[in-house]
């Protein structure tokens, strides 16, 4: 995750500054002063993050072979170079020599770093799952005069980056659709009368026309014949609402599952008890599931229910 990273980083700088023999690259915080007088040291370190708000497409990571996605976690992070050269002596020569080669690690690491191989994050990626991804790299400021306490000769060189993470346990199995099937209705769904009006107590059929007869199925296997889900939507609570009375019952609660013939489906809708007044109730329409819940809502009709006897 985030180590790896780290690790990968002083891996990019030490193949690009391999010629520079008196440095050596590595990671982790920055230590103090160098105890071998004529080298350098490149320490990189990663820190400061903050939570990558951005929506991206890739905040779910998938793999093809097998299936598999992982919940990842986008970050913003900032990444320290810091450079340090200690002097072959303590003579004003020696100082502007050591100068001159901390300014020329800081320079070439630079460069090297502004690849755009680099700064779009296609150069961290080995191929293996690491449990990080980068999609930006790029140099926000640097400094020759660092400043470090108790380290006079130091320069340092700051980058962000925004970088996805992960565990690298294994991830659970996912499921694969393998095809998709299309099943067409005309909408707003054909009724028979422009309103529906009934008493309390009372029933009245509905009728729901021009539905397709079959519901797809997926590659090789044979269509079925095409069931809707029937809701009652109402300000009413479920027990003092209207009911649907045909059919089966569905796998949810106040659900009704209905078969579809020959494009048409009849719903015979019982109105509650209603001492006065009026309310306007809504038989909601939907294609059932396979496992008899409400799908895709296709339309609703409104039943008008007059109070009294």
């Amino acid at each position: 995750m985030i180590n790896g990273l780290e690790l990968r980083i002083v891996a990019l700088l030490a193949d690009s500054l391999v010629a520079r023999t008196h440095l050596t690259v590595r990671g982790g915080p920055a230590p103090g002063p160098l105890a071998d007088v004529g080298k350098g040291r490149l320490v990189v370190s990663v820190s400061d993050f903050s939570p990558d708000a951005a929506f991206l497409p890739e905040r779910v990571r998938d793999s093809k072979s097998p299936p598999d996605s992982r919940r990842v976690l986008g970050l913003n992070g900032s990444v320290r170079l810091v450079f340090q050269v200690q002097p072959a002596a303590a003579t004003p020569a020696a100082e502007d020599a050591a100068r001159s080669l901390l300014l020329e690690d800081m320079s070439l690491a630079a460069h090297a770093l502004a690849n755009p191989v680099i700064g779009s994050g296609a150069a961290f990626a080995t191929g293996a799952d690491e449990g990080f991804r980068v999609s930006s790299f790029l140099l926000e400021k640097g400094t020759g005069t660092a400043g470090l306490p108790g380290i006079p000769n130091s320069a340092e060189l700051l980058y962000r980056c925004r970088i996805e993470i992960w565990p690298l346990t294994p991830p659970d199995a996912t499921g694969v659709i393998g095809d998709v099937s299309r099943t067409l209705a005309l909408l707003p769904i054909e009724q028979e009368g422009a309103e529906h009006d009934v008493r309390a107590g009372q029933s009245v059929s509905l009728k729901v026309s021009a539905l397709p007869k079959l519901r797809p199925a997926a590659a090789g296997q044979p269509a079925q014949p095409l069931r809707v889900a029937i809701k009652v939507l109402s300000t009413a609570p479920p027990a003092a609402r209207g009911a649907v009375t045909n059919g089966v019952d569905g796998a949810e609660p106040g659900v009704r599952v209905l078969a579809v013939t020959d494009g048409d489906v009849s719903i015979t809708f019982q109105a509650p008890a209603l001492a006065s007044g009026q309310r306007t109730e809504y038989v909601a329409v939907h294609y059932a599931t396979p496992d008899n819940r409400a799908g895709v809502f296709l339309g609703s009709i409104a039943v008008r229910i007059r109070g009294g006897a």
